[in-house]
């Protein structure tokens, strides 16, 4: 396979389309078209201690993230509670972007 979708690798792409599939991580990723850094509402990530964890909560921690970064497309920075793109993402920011106008229109909100 050949076209500007780095190296070629296959199981990399397919990783990508996998984790695109979900509105979700689509919407986090079209953040981070706009932004380096996308701030995590703590909340949404981690528990806070005051009662049992929403299902959105355990989505995003334990769904969401983990598969934007196995496709490399994104890297969650726990400490800082944000999520920075990544040079795959960089690679494959036409696709998000074609997406985010496919799916957002042409303003891509």
């Amino acid at each position: 396979m050949t076209g500007g979708f780095g190296d070629g690798d296959e199981e990399t792409l397919d990783d990508a389309l996998i984790a695109l599939h979900d509105p979700a991580r689509r919407a986090l990723l079209y953040s981070l078209a706009d932004d380096s850094t996308v701030p995590v509402d703590p909340d949404a990530v981690l528990d806070d201690g005051e009662g049992p964890p929403s299902f959105d909560e355990i989505s995003l921690r334990h769904r969401h993230l983990p598969k934007l970064e196995a496709a490399g497309l994104a890297s969650y920075v726990e400490d800082d509670e944000v999520v920075e793109r990544t040079e795959r993402f960089e690679e494959l920011r036409p696709l998000v972007e074609s997406l985010r106008e496919y799916e957002c229109g042409d303003d891509g909100r």
